[in-house]
C-alpha cells in the first residue's frame, strides 16, 4: 500500500490534486486523505490541476536529496 504520492481522484471540495505523504498534503492544504495515490514520476511536468505548492516542495526535496 502506497503512503506517498499524488491523489488519484479529487474530493468534492478539492480543486487541485495534492501530493500526499502519510495522509497529509505537502502544502498542508489538505489533511487526512485516505484515498488511492499515484506514485510520483520525477521527470513529469506539473499538470495544471496539480497543486503548485505541493509540486514546488516535492521538487525542492528531490533536488536536496540528489546532492
Amino acid at each position: 500500500d502506497t503512503k506517498e504520492g499524488w491523489m488519484a481522484q479529487k474530493n468534492d471540495g478539492t480543486r487541485r490534486y495534492h501530493y500526499i505523504r502519510d495522509t497529509m498534503a505537502l502544502c498542508r492544504g489538505l489533511g487526512f486523505y485516505t484515498g488511492d495515490l499515484v506514485p510520483n514520476v520525477p521527470s513529469a511536468p506539473r499538470d495544471n490541476e496539480d497543486c503548485a505548492a505541493c509540486f514546488k516542495k516535492l521538487r525542492l526535496e528531490q533536488r536536496r536529496a540528489a546532492r
